[in-house]
């Protein structure tokens, strides 16, 4: 079955302009980029608590490519690249050895994703008899820290305050996500709009692309997802939100019980679903959509 998450606004519409020309700026553009490949490995790849990547029975274990998006969660200090490795659900080829590699790069504008230069590296095995990932019975993880060459250019970081997820802060954040799905529900563009304002403007300044026709964007965007017949949003369970920090604890993630998107609408044979990731900051001293 062919599926195909949809997210919207900045990360659909900037997606590929990573590493395309800008806007006539002639200071350098830079960009990070990660790049991954499993192999034979029952492995979750995150950054800063971020899911990069994952794999599973489905994938046979495997997994290769890179993200574009990785730059929206670097920020100044100690960053971490954590590896969370579990027993497969069935043994595949002894004889395929389980690798890992996982890359940052600065990109410069116009080049290709893996032409960058490389800030941060990890392989696993590391050297000759390094045996970690093989026979796994037990999860254990893995994290390496490291401070990037480049941060780029953010108001999040330094807006955001770390916070403890309190009975107070749980009431708000679910408000703020039950507001999220009342106004898609709806078909409001301008809440929606307000709801996302500040991860949008953020998610373009860190992409260096122009602010200008950025509303117009959206709402020709969400006149025409509203438009999709298969845009039919599943109801919003409350009740199980579940929230869990990330990005040294500025950021928390807000999924359902089972770990996926919040907010989704009823996935489809052909088209998959529009998929709509939560993940909240207290900003100004007020719980809004941070990316």
């Amino acid at each position: 079955m062919k599926n195909i998450a949809r997210l919207l606004l900045a990360f659909a519409i900037l997606a590929t302009a990573a590493v395309t020309a800008g806007a006539g700026d002639s200071k350098e553009k830079l960009y990070v980029v990660i790049n991954y490949s499993v192999y034979h490995c029952h492995a979750d790849v995150e950054l800063n608590g971020v899911t990069m990547t994952k794999t599973d029975k489905q994938s046979a274990y495997t997994t290769t490519g890179f993200s574009t998006g990785a730059g929206l969660w670097i920020f100044p200090g100690k960053n971490t690249i954590t590896l969370h490795i579990r027993p497969k659900e069935k043994e595949t080829d002894p004889s395929r050895k389980p690798t890992i590699e996982v890359s940052l790069s600065t990109v410069k504008e116009g080049q290709m994703t893996n032409e960058g230069k490389k800030f941060f590296e990890l392989k696993i095995p590391e050297k000759e008899g390094d045996a970690r990932l093989e026979n796994v019975k037990k999860a254990f993880t893995i994290a390496v820290n490291f401070t990037p060459a480049y941060v780029p250019p953010s108001e999040l970081w330094e807006k955001a305050k770390a916070v403890s997820i309190d009975a107070a802060a749980r009431r708000e954040i679910t408000k703020l996500v039950k507001d999220y799905h009342a106004a898609l529900r709806k078909k409001d563009a301008d809440t929606v709009w307000s709801i996302l304002q500040f991860s949008s403007m953020d998610s373009i300044r860190i992409r260096h692309q122009p602010a200008d026709n950025l509303k117009t964007q959206f709402n020709q965007m969400f006149k025409e997802m509203m438009a999709d017949k298969n845009f039919n949003l599943l109801p919003l369970d409350a009740e199980k939100l579940v929230m869990k920090p990330v990005a040294g604890g500025k950021i928390i993630q807000v999924t359902d019980h089972s770990g996926k998107e919040p907010i989704r609408t009823k996935e489809t044979k052909n088209e998959g679903a529009y998929t709509f990731g939560v993940y909240v900051g207290l900003i100004d001293g007020k719980w809004m959509i941070a990316r």
